[in-house]
């Protein structure tokens, strides 16, 4: 039984230490009892330096607010789990962005003891969308300025959208024009 008990360890050592994840455990006043080695990456820090820490101020600044509020509301509420969002800056002040998955766990008395977490980084994803988004919106900007008549219609020649030039072409205000 001693056996199969330390095998059993070891296999859940090699992937929780193994993973791209971050996984932690906080106590019930949010302080960080245990960081996989994603630690270093995500915090800047060991994981055995993290340890009693806050996990709250890992959070970064613009996100923490929000994250607290939204950590209340689940305890009052007793959700056994949730999920969440929000941007990590380490200990050097590099950000990154994180997926959580968040389970809860109570006492017999109904008041938190630990918080389970594990977070995906998701930081190329959205340093990608922001990219993309400020890519559409230059190139609406160059559409929408640009002196030629410019416009898309689906296949039962409906409008789609109509740059300025073209709406006023139409002698239609451009900005009365919706799609």
């Amino acid at each position: 039984a001693e056996q199969a008990l330390r095998e059993s360890e070891e296999r859940f050592r090699v992937v929780v230490e193994g993973t791209d994840n971050l996984i932690t455990r906080v106590d019930d006043q949010g302080r960080l009892l245990y960081v996989n080695p994603v630690a270093r990456r995500i915090f800047g820090l060991e994981p055995e330096q993290c340890l009693g820490r806050l996990a709250f101020d890992f959070i970064h600044p613009d996100d923490r607010e929000t994250t607290q509020e939204a950590f209340g509301r689940w305890v009052a509420e007793k959700r056994a789990g949730a999920d969440i969002e929000n941007r990590q800056i380490s200990a050097t002040g590099q950000v990154r962005h994180l997926s959580w998955n968040i389970r809860l766990h109570y006492g017999e008395d109904g008041g938190l003891v630990s918080v389970d977490s594990i977070a995906q980084d998701i930081t190329e994803r959205r340093l990608s969308e922001e990219a993309l988004r400020e890519e559409r919106e230059r190139l609406a900007t160059i559409i929408d300025t640009s002196s030629d008549l410019m416009f898309l219609k689906d296949p039962e020649l409906r409008y789609l959208a109509a740059n300025a030039a073209h709406k006023e072409a139409l002698g239609i205000d451009p900005k009365a024009m919706q799609y």
